[in-house]
Parts: structure tokens; C-alpha cells; sequence
């Protein structure tokens, strides 16, 4: 179910970070929304056992750094799903601290349900400020994903 999860991630970040770039000022508040999308997908990754993370919750990055952080966690993204192919992501139970201190388990499975919707809702609120200022928004709905082939 979630093979095409890196892929997408890194589609539908990068039509966004794209979108942005097309309005005349996409401002630190468009940029500090798309990197704590990015930086969320870091810390979940590193709790599902894919290294250590290197953002803050709420990052302030440059566009480019934008584009290398996006590349960087589809890749993440990528490993962890091949070296969990030997335990189905409904049985794997991961134990992590959240940025609170408190400790849970939940499953890798609803681990990666949760990025692929906490991205999509944030990506969201940047296609609206988008459309707002007059620009044209990303499509990155999934199944546009799925269409494109």
C-alpha cells in the first residue's frame, strides 16, 4: 500500500515547492509551512529507524534547502520501506518519545497514513495562500499522482 509513498512525497513537495516559487513573493510564512511538512516527514522517518533528524519542527529553510530536504526524506523514505519488506508495517510496532517527551507505540503503518495526511493537509493551506495571492497552485492530490503514470 505504501510503495508509492517516497515517490509521492517527493512529487507532490516538489509541485508545491514549485508553486510557491511562481508567485512573486512566496514569504517565509509559505517556506516555514512546506519545511515543517518536511522536517515532520524527517522525524517520523528517524523514529521508524531512519537516522537522526537535522530540523527543527518548524524550520526556517530556503527554497533550496527546501528541494535538498524533500530529495533527502523521499530517499530516507525509500530505505525504510525496503528493509522493513521482511515485516509487514501492520505488525511492526514502533516505540518513539514525541517533541512532548511522552512515549508511545503506534504502528509503522498508521505512522505513514499520518505523513501522507499531515502533508497533504498542510499542502493544502500553501495551494490556498497560493491561489490567494493571485497565484496558480500545485495539483497534488494522490490520485493526480496515480494519473500521471
Amino acid at each position: 500500500m505504501f510503495s508509492k509513498l517516497p515517490e509521492y512525497l517527493e512529487w507532490a513537495n516538489g509541485r508545491t515547492l514549485a508553486s510557491m516559487e511562481s508567485i512573486d513573493a512566496p514569504g517565509e510564512s509559505l517556506a516555514g509551512v512546506l519545511g515543517h511538512v518536511v522536517a515532520a516527514e524527517e522525524h517520523w522517518f528517524a523514529r521508524l529507524g531512519g537516522g537522526e533528524t537535522e530540523l527543527a519542527n518548524w524550520p526556517k529553510l530556503s527554497l533550496s534547502e527546501l528541494r535538498i530536504a524533500i530529495r533527502r526524506n523521499a530517499e530516507t523514505c525509500r530505505s525504510i520501506l525496503r528493509s522493513s519488506a521482511d515485516r509487514g508495517l501492520t505488525e511492526w510496532i514502533v516505540s518513539y518519545e514525541n517533541s512532548s517527551g511522552e512515549r508511545f507505540e503506534q504502528r509503522a503503518s498508521d505512522i505513514f497514513m499520518h505523513v501522507f495526511a499531515h502533508g497533504a493537509y498542510h499542502r493544502g493551506q500553501i495551494a490556498t495562500a497560493i491561489k490567494r495571492a493571485g497565484g496558480r497552485p500545485a495539483v497534488t492530490d494522490y490520485i493526480a499522482y496515480c494519473r500521471k503514470g
